[in-house]
């Protein structure tokens, strides 16, 4: 077990972390802050290390992520899957 989780899981989560930061993702320690958007309103953004979080999640399967523990315990729908897949 320890040989697959450093052998297959670690490079990939790597892998994956690189390629998601390359696309945009967010990765840094701030909180959230407010934008303004194009028609005047306000709009908060949440920071966090979702780009080196989200790879780990994905290949590990254990729920959870940068922005909650647990999508069914929580109101906030970043992580929560759509309706058909629950």
């Amino acid at each position: 077990m320890t040989r697959t989780c450093i052998r297959v899981v670690l490079p990939l989560a790597v892998v994956g972390g690189v390629l998601l930061l390359a696309l945009g993702v967010v990765q840094n320690l701030h909180e959230t802050h407010t934008d303004t958007t194009l028609v005047g309103g306000s709009q908060s953004s949440v920071g966090g290390p979702a780009g080196s979080c989200e790879p780990v999640k994905l290949l590990t399967g254990d729920g959870g992520g940068a922005f909650n523990v647990n999508y069914r315990r929580t109101g906030v729908d970043r992580d929560r899957p759509p309706p058909c897949a629950r």
